[in-house]
């Protein structure tokens, strides 16, 4: 049996925009995966790299060039001019942009000519797919790769204007043709929203004293996603059978707020008839519980373990998530869609942030308090769903939403206005929370004094303060910044200088007693 692939009526303009006369555009088809079952919900075109910069620019440290820099696209006369690195950079950062449960299916083409019906060109569609699978591989806490070995080829005809849609199984050579069913009718999605708060601490051992800022980073994002793999989910604070479908959650304060046609046959006063199309600005409430020991899985009884650290790095703040799900979602899928988008927004942001970074940091720094800032999450509506279906995109410190605007242009093929950028998700971080953590170790140095060993040094806390804040209401469920900010924070040195202190007080004072004492008897012997 081969794929179903469901296609809205209002996107074919969309894909039609990007004919050319004399060329080819190629691009990544975005949407949801369910078993045998593609939605497809945006079409996103493949930027071509300008002339100048294809020999000149790597795609790695640059993938798409300079966006302020006016150049002329190298057009694709044909398949062979199709750059399968370009394309996988490209489904990378488009993948960053996805809210979790959604993937690349695959690729599309618009042009005069079906490129499918030649092996090579269908060899060279099915490498840029590999490729893409590739670069998942070596990002795998993005989950880019979708839970089926098989991807889309879609070509629209720019002379005919009709679609013919393929699957290709990656594990084969084959392209098996595709069941496209274009709907005119709106498909509903149903909305999940998740706050996930976090205010941990990771220690730095000695070894990461020569280990760059990314590799330890990377280390953090791993831990936390044994965490978060291992967290329990409750729907609209109950636990659900993984079988049971979303639809069924949610009772009548979701069928007041959704379009459905009544289902209660008891009750004579009920139209037959759906009623009018209404928008779900009701959605379903996610929320995630850590296990107090997540290796408890993996049989891990070590007990305590003594690390010898050179600083520590917190993490800090609380992290937005909305998924969107298909009709038919289960809750399996939605707790997938919310693990998956917690992770993928988290490494995003970190990646995007240590790839902005000047210089990069290695070892311990002389500041003790380093603040790193990553960038926020911002939504974006798509305007063939009316609000049913949103995208997002990240913004740095300083950056408003005109800035996201050059993102989605490039990499989505989306002109919208600012209006359209919803930044209000997670609220830009106030650095001066972090105040009182600057005074309590400014405090510590003058004990230290100058003449502090390179031991007592190396003992001494860092911290490391990766801050991934966007929101601090209370009322949104997760860890309020106010509260983590009131959380202290004492140094291994610390204790150790206050132990010794105590005990050399103790001693004084024995000392003395023991003095007196002798005075005392020395005095009646005479």
């Amino acid at each position: 049996m081969g794929r179903t692939v469901v296609l809205e009526e209002n996107l074919i303009p969309y894909i039609s925009k990007f004919a050319s006369p004399n060329a080819y555009a190629v691009g990544l088809i975005l949407g949801q995966s369910a078993g045998q079952r593609d939605y497809i919900v945006h079409f996103a075109r493949t930027p071509r790299p300008a002339k100048e910069d294809i020999e000149e620019e790597s795609i790695e440290t640059n993938p798409f060039g300079d966006k302020e820099k006016e150049t002329t696209e190298k057009p694709i006369t044909s398949m062979k001019d199709l750059e399968e690195n370009w394309v996988a950079d490209h489904a990378k950062h488009v993948t960053r942009m996805l809210p979790g449960g959604m993937w690349v299916l695959g690729i599309f083409t618009v042009g005069k000519s079906d490129p499918y019906e030649d092996s090579s060109d269908r060899n060279r569609v099915r490498c840029a797919l590999v490729q893409i699978r590739e670069h998942f591989v070596k990002h795998s806490y993005l989950h880019g790769d979708g839970p089926s070995s098989e991807k889309l080829a879609l070509h629209y005809n720019t002379v005919s204007q009709k679609i013919v849609c393929r699957s290709v199984d990656l594990n084969s050579t084959m392209f098996r043709p595709a069941d496209l069913k274009i709907h005119s009718s709106p498909t509903k999605w149903h909305h999940l929203e998740c706050h996930m708060g976090f205010d941990q601490w990771f220690p730095l051992p000695q070894s990461s004293s020569v280990r760059p800022l990314k590799r330890l980073i990377m280390d953090i994002v791993g831990n936390i996603s044994k965490e978060i793999e291992c967290a329990q989910c409750l729907i609209e604070g109950e636990p659900r059978d993984a079988s049971d479908p979303v639809e069924g959650i949610g009772g009548d304060s979701q069928d007041e707020e959704v379009i459905i046609a009544p289902r209660r046959k008891n009750k004579g006063s009920l139209s037959p008839q759906a009623s009018p199309a209404k928008k779900n600005t009701l959605p379903l409430e996610v929320n995630l519980f850590m296990p107090c020991n997540a290796s408890e899985d993996c049989n891990d009884s070590s007990g305590v373990t003594t690390i010898d650290c050179c600083g520590e790095v917190r993490l800090v703040g609380v992290l937005a998530c909305r998924v969107f799900l298909h009709q038919k979602a289960t809750v399996e899928e939605a707790e997938k869609a919310v693990k998956t988008d917690i992770m993928r927004s988290l490494y995003s942001r970190l990646e995007m942030h240590w790839d902005s970074l000047i210089e990069e940091e290695q070892g311990c720094p002389e500041d003790r308090l380093t603040l790193h800032e990553p960038p926020r999450k911002v939504l974006v509506s798509l305007p063939a769903w009316n609000g049913r279906v949103e995208l997002l995109e990240y913004i740095f410190p300083g950056e408003g939403p005109s800035e996201a605007l050059i993102s989605l242009r490039e990499l989505l093929s989306l002109n919208v206005e600012s209006s359209a950028v919803h930044e209000c998700v997670e609220p830009a971080a106030d650095a001066s929370e972090f105040s009182v953590m600057h005074r309590s170790m400014e405090e510590v140095e003058p004990s230290r004094g100058k003449g502090s060993s390179s031991s007592e040094i190396s003992h001494h806390m860092l911290v490391n303060t990766v801050r991934n804040v966007l929101s601090s209401c209370d009322d949104q469920g997760g860890i309020s910044v106010g509260d983590a900010r009131r959380l202290g924070s004492i140094s291994s040195l610390d204790m150790r200088n206050a132990v010794v202190f105590v005990v050399a007080v103790t001693v004084a004072l024995l000392a003395v007693a023991v003095a007196i004492y002798s005075s005392t008897g020395s005095d009646k012997g005479d």
